[in-house]
């Protein structure tokens, strides 16, 4: 399997908005491309989000939201259902982050003279993501096996498809209050798995 296909969006909690998301009408047919693409524009800011809240500095950010609304909408397998639209969307924009990280090449710099310089690496080897991928995907399954269903999807609608506290709460139907408690107890779960990954759980997490 390829690493980037690893991360479980749960798509079945994705939420009703107001907006394209919900309006779509229900059918037998994969959603249209101009539904897709409403739907990308309107989530557009989360996806800046998505991308900034992993590492990417901010001139780099328009090509990857860029890429993964291009990858949206020239899909041939969309879904079927307005409520998986988004989960279906941010599933991509994660693969588009990994294939970043797979083919990106890495730049050091220091300063010299007040001067910066840079040194230029290869390309990521492609087993090393693959494996460092599947690392972070076997702590994350443990740490959501830890969590209640309640804590589970306060966190992947939160840290996987960028929805604020007040937004999970009226999508989830709870108070703000709990979700941020559901929020509290999913991140020490997950803190506890990814201890050893600070950088990982900073990018991520710590936000």
């Amino acid at each position: 399997m390829n690493a980037a296909q690893q991360i479980d969006l749960p798509l079945e909690t994705a939420p009703e908005a107001n907006g394209t998301l919900s309006n779509q009408r229900l059918s037998s047919e994969t959603l249209s491309t101009e539904t897709v693409t409403a739907a990308c524009l309107e989530l557009r800011p989360r996806l800046f989000s998505y991308f900034r809240n992993r590492g990417f500095f901010e001139d780099e950010l328009d090509e990857q939201v860029q890429e993964t609304i291009f990858k949206a909408m020239t899909a041939k397998r969309k879904p079927r259902h307005p409520k998986k639209l988004r989960a279906w969307i941010f599933a991509i924009a994660h693969n588009v982050y990994v294939d970043t990280v797979r083919y990106k090449e890495r730049i050091e710099w220091q300063l010299v003279d007040d001067e910066a310089t840079y040194t230029w690496r290869g390309p990521l080897d492609r087993a090393y993501v693959r494996n460092f991928f599947g690392h972070i995907q076997d702590r994350l399954d443990r740490a959501r096996a830890e969590m209640s269903p309640q804590q589970d999807r306060c966190f992947m609608l939160k840290y996987f498809q960028c929805l604020t506290q007040e937004e999970i709460a009226a999508e989830l139907k709870i108070s703000r209050a709990s979700v941020a408690t559901h929020l509290r107890r999913a991140l020490e779960r997950t803190r506890k798995h990814t201890a050893d990954l600070r950088d990982f759980y900073i990018h991520y997490f710590a936000r």
